[in-house]
């Protein structure tokens, strides 16, 4: 049956990122600033698929003062909490009924006043202690490395440290023992035992057992605790260099347990232990040739995450921040280890003064911190570009923009017309969605897929673009735009004098019959068609120039210079949704009303039956058509006029 931890912990899940970098002195902060907190776990997890980083703690206290630190020291790290209460197969030490755990304690070879190898210039050896253990595990098997904090060591060990170092540098006797002396002992200690043998043979031959079972019994209990109390005594009584003793005291120090546990398919108990002794053979890196070295203890099976009972950390090694900074830390994600990180680039809370008033566009969260962002209401009357991925939230920040700017207008604190142009639908919907009430009658919604009632946008309507010379220049830059790497003069005059001789030659008929963009084809390829148009245009600059640039060309000639120019709008005249919007005669879009009383004016172009071309043609003119109609009021809006949005 499944197995988990006997007490409750907290669990959050820490991400990396790539923008922290020098990770361990970063982490040497996070353990410095944890001098008065016990009771929590750092931990990493190993699979096939990467390296995962979890704070463990054994409540919400002291899992936010090590979060705190860790926020501190990597600012842009981030870090989630982990519902190991609601979904226990999330906590990494959660064994199933189908699993098995082994571990050992990693332990310190020596006296824990001796330092491990903390120098940076010899590397970082937990980057290769990682990448083995993601070398190691396969399918189900993983491994988990824990850096268990308890509570500092007992008062005035750094004090005894300190007197044994200054004790081996004055060489006191008692630290280096007369060579006769030492020499004398092992004689001594076999003299002694071969003594208690001849004494116990004497009382074997004269059959007295009792006193020979009291002795062996006190030799078998009691020469292994003998041994086990002067290794350390003898193990006390090292030299320890003032070197040696300034690396082991510079920094806070801890008690801590480091634990290695390998958690994989009950039927592969041997591969799990043999890649749990594998990983741990890789903490030699850490070994310090003068000091201190790691190796593991008796393998163990199941025991809770964090060891933190009364009396469990009796005995433990201690080690300083450095020394815990050199066992744990996130990792510099340029080494290549396979970290689970959140995409994104750097990230910082906004301050409230800045984000607090304005239009809400959405709420940062960072280091567990939810802080509402609000664009600031001079920003809305800016030029903004917004750049991201796809499903990035582009439309959303438009959408929340929008929200905002209508219930502005509804509430008749701005007078604005907020044009929404989308080519994809989905903005548009969106945006409609979220009208205010009582803006319902000054809001219209230009659907270009409707085909019953199809919206008409003529390009030369001069009810709408009276100025022939202006709209003409706006036709041209806006196809520029559409062909740039496809443009030259000679076609340039070509379209030029197409579109000013149908705009005025509209001036002169009734608007239900007037010339559209897609009738630039006829007139420069039918005689005929240019003939009637012509007789409309009372410009004899234009008639000159159709004589002298076209009417007086040969026939090849001539289609070398209308080819460029109806292969462009040809194009809008063979899609279907195209001509039906360009080419009626009698424009249906009129936003004069709303630029005067101001509203709402969404657009939806329809990239997806109107062509990439088409849809941004069509977008740019009616930005174009507002701003010339803004610009034709002009006097009239600085004493009372309305302002519009793109």
């Amino acid at each position: 049956m499944p197995r988990h931890p006997d007490r409750t912990t907290v669990l959050y899940e820490l991400f990396p990122s790539r923008w922290d970098d020098d990770p361990v002195s970063r982490a040497r902060t996070v353990f410095a600033g944890l001098a008065g907190v016990q009771d929590f776990a750092l931990e990493w997890t190993a699979t096939e698929s990467g390296l995962r980083f979890y704070v463990r703690a054994v409540d919400d206290a002291a899992a936010l003062a090590v979060l705190g630190q860790v926020r501190a020291a990597y600012p842009q790290a981030d870090f989630d909490a982990v519902p190991i209460e609601d979904r226990p197969h999330l906590d990494p030490l959660h064994v199933s009924g189908h699993e098995l755990a082994s571990l050992v304690d990693l332990r310190l070879d020596r006296d824990a006043a001796l330092p491990l190898d903390t120098d940076a210039r010899h590397g970082e050896p937990l980057t290769g202690v990682l990448a083995a253990a993601v070398a190691a595990t396969r399918g189900d098997v993983r491994v988990v490395g824990q850096v268990v904090v308890g509570h500092p060591p007992r008062p005035g060990w750094a004090t005894n440290v300190q007197a044994r170092a200054t004790r081996s540098s004055q060489r006191l006797p008692v630290e280096r023992p007369e060579a006769g002396t030492a020499s004398l002992l092992p004689f001594v200690a076999l003299a002694s035992v071969g003594a208690a043998g001849m004494q116990g043979y004497s009382w074997y031959q004269a059959g007295d057992y009792l006193p020979l079972l009291a002795v062996g019994s006190v030799a078998v209990t009691g020469l292994p605790i003998g041994a086990f109390v002067w290794s350390r005594v003898l193990r006390g009584r090292e030299p320890l260099s003032a070197t040696l003793a300034e690396q082991k005291l510079a920094f806070p120090a801890f008690t801590v347990r480091l634990r290695l546990t390998a958690i994989g398919p009950r039927d592969s108990a041997e591969s799990v232990e043999d890649i749990r002794d594998r990983v741990s053979a890789t903490y030699e890196a850490f070994d310090h040739a003068a000091g201190n070295r790691l190796r593991p203890g008796r393998a163990e099976r199941l025991r809770a995450p964090l060891d933190t009972p009364a009396g469990r950390f009796r005995g433990a090694p201690v080690l300083n921040s450095a020394e815990l900074a050199a066992l744990w830390h996130l990792p510099d994600l340029t080494s290549g280890l396979p970290a689970a990180t959140k995409p994104g680039g750097r990230r910082f809370l906004p301050a409230d003064d800045a984000t607090g008033r304005g239009s809400r566009v959405g709420v940062s969260r960072h280091h567990g911190q939810n802080v509402p962002v609000h664009l600031p209401h001079g920003a809305l009357y800016r030029n903004h570009l917004v750049v991201a991925k796809t499903r990035r939230g582009k439309s959303t920040l438009l959408q929340h923009i929008a929200g905002h700017l209508m219930q502005e207008i509804a509430s008749r604190r701005e007078r604005l017309l907020l044009v929404v142009i989308d080519p994809h639908q989905d903005l548009a919907e969106s945006v409609l969605s979220v009208v205010p009430p009582g803006l319902e009658d000054r809001t219209a919604y230009l659907d270009l897929t409707d085909r019953r009632q199809p919206v008409g946008l003529n390009l030369l309507d001069v009810a709408l673009f009276p100025n022939r010379d202006r709209t003409t220049e706006n036709i041209v830059a806006m196809l520029h735009r559409l062909w740039p790497d496809n443009w030259g003069p000679r076609m340039e005059g070509a379209l030029r004098a197409a579109l000013l001789c149908l705009h005025q030659a509209n001036q002169v008929r009734r608007r239900q019959e007037q010339y559209t963009l897609l009738d630039v084809v006829p007139l420069l390829t039918s005689p005929d068609f240019r003939e009637r148009v012509m007789s409309q245009v009372p410009d004899q600059t234009l008639w000159s120039w159709w004589r002298s640039n076209y009417d007086n060309l040969g026939r090849a000639f001539q289609i070398q210079v209308a080819t460029p120019v109806t292969t462009k709008v040809g194009r809008f005249e063979v899609t279907e949704a195209a001509r039906l919007t360009l080419g009626q005669p009698q424009s249906s879009i009129n936003p004069r009303t709303l630029l005067r009383d101001g509203g709402v004016l969404v657009v939806n172009t329809a990239v997806g039956l109107l062509g990439e071309g088409g849809s941004a043609l069509i977008g740019a003119t009616l930005l174009n058509l507002l701003g010339l109609i803004v610009e034709d009021r002009s006097t009239c809006r600085r004493e009372n006029g309305a302002g519009w949005l793109p």
